[in-house]
């Protein structure tokens, strides 16, 4: 039997703590997760991809708000709206968007996202069931991020744990990450100034040279941010499977 594609749940947010934790919250094995910051590009990215739902964390729901909402579950896109507001998640039920207050937590994320999904399953004439795998092993491989950019960072860590299976941890500086590497490191994802501009720096890229650690370079000169996060960790996720699948190669050669 064809193994059934996982879901696809586009979040979309102006709060990257709201985003990391419905990020974490979800199945690291059961949804492809994307992060789109501006609304109104995540929907027509639902709309374009034809995604199971789309959850928004918003704070205000207009009429034009509410018509576009519609507009997207009309494409039979599951519409999930997360507010602190009660004025917004009454306006969403009235106009059957599912709705979640916050502060949730990690279980009411997880069902409303199961139900919305499933009934996105059931309005296209797919088994409800979602497609369900292995969680991250004990033993999973270690990413560290030392990007400069500390919101935005989580945001790509949070992504990287839940579509990779990777355990990943966020550097602040390059001494962070060298005592990082006490605690065993397998790819270190780096904006190259950062890397290449200071003694700590040279000091880490020349430890991780002996260690035989695998180093993917961050090399654009535009701003990294909460709102292009999303878009940077997916770029960033082939080239990290690449230089995990050369470590595994390496450590299994290497004598003992």
């Amino acid at each position: 039997m064809a193994r059934v594609a996982r879901p696809r749940v586009i979040i979309t947010s102006p709060d990257s703590s709201v985003t990391v934790k419905l990020i974490a919250s979800l199945n690291p094995r059961r949804y492809r997760i994307e992060h789109i910051h501006d609304r109104d590009e995540a929907l027509l990215r639902a709309e374009f991809v034809l995604a199971h739902a789309v959850i928004l964390h918003m704070d205000e729901f207009g009429e034009s708000q509410a018509k576009r909402l519609d507009a997207t579950r009309e494409h039979g896109v599951s519409t999930l709206v997360v507010s602190s507001s009660e004025e917004v998640l009454a306006a969403a039920r009235a106009r059957r968007h599912r709705v979640l207050a916050t502060p949730f937590g990690v279980m009411d994320i997880k069902r409303t996202v199961l139900e919305a999904v499933s009934e996105a399953h059931h309005e296209r004439g797919v088994d409800a069931a979602v497609s369900s795998r292995r969680a991250s092993r004990p033993d999973a491989k270690r990413v560290v991020l030392l990007l400069g950019e500390r919101a935005a960072a989580e945001i790509i860590g949070a992504l990287l744990r839940t579509q990779l299976g990777v355990a990943c941890d966020t550097a602040a500086s390059p001494g962070d990450a060298i005592r990082l590497l006490a605690r065993g490191i397998d790819c270190l994802v780096a904006r190259t100034g950062l890397l290449l501009g200071t003694e700590d720096g040279a000091s880490l890229a020349r430890k991780l040279a002996r260690r035989g650690v695998p180093v993917v370079p961050l090399t654009s000169t535009e701003d990294l941010d909460p709102g292009n996060a999303g878009q940077v960790a997916w770029a960033l996720m082939p080239q990290i499977r690449r230089a995990l699948a050369a470590r595994t190669r390496l450590t299994r050669t290497r004598p003992a």
